[in-house]
């Protein structure tokens, strides 16, 4: 995981491994958050296309 420290800058960022955090709390966050993300995405209308079709003409 891409650790961004708070209260410092981005070149204290630094990649974690999962079994190196003492508290799995601020992962789990992570994930609720990325679930509830995709929530809002899915229930999200699309919008409406207007498409323009031209029959074609018998030709004679």
């Amino acid at each position: 995981y891409l650790v961004k420290w708070k209260n410092l800058d981005d070149s204290h960022n630094e990649w974690v491994q999962e079994e190196d955090f003492h508290d799995n709390r601020p992962i789990q966050r992570y994930w609720k958050r990325r679930r509830d993300q995709q929530k809002i995405v899915s229930l999200r209308k699309p919008k409406p296309v207007r498409l323009r079709l031209r029959m074609p003409r018998d030709q004679d």
